[in-house]
């Protein structure tokens, strides 16, 4: 809470909080709103994605990817972000 990243990876399915709900949580504060978001899943549900889609994250990455979809989804974001 302290530092704010430059990026923020989310997977749909974790522990104690779920991708959406953490996502929809970081678009619910203002300091966060700008954060780049990338959703990470290995459900191809689009309902998943439309709610997600309405929450406003920047990219969608379906599992398995390669390194080099991640590599350049940050590197655009980070770019758009900095110069916001």
């Amino acid at each position: 809470a302290n530092e704010l990243p430059d990026i923020l990876l989310l997977d749909f399915q974790m522990p104690v909080m779920n991708g959406l709900e953490v996502l929809k949580s970081i678009r619910g504060d203002p300091a966060l709103q700008k954060l780049p978001v990338i959703m990470l899943s290995a459900n191809r549900d689009t309902e998943k994605y439309v709610t997600a889609a309405g929450l406003s994250a920047d990219r969608y990455i379906i599992k398995p990817f390669e390194m080099c979809e991640i590599t350049e989804a940050i590197q655009s974001l980070v770019t758009v972000h900095v110069r916001d």
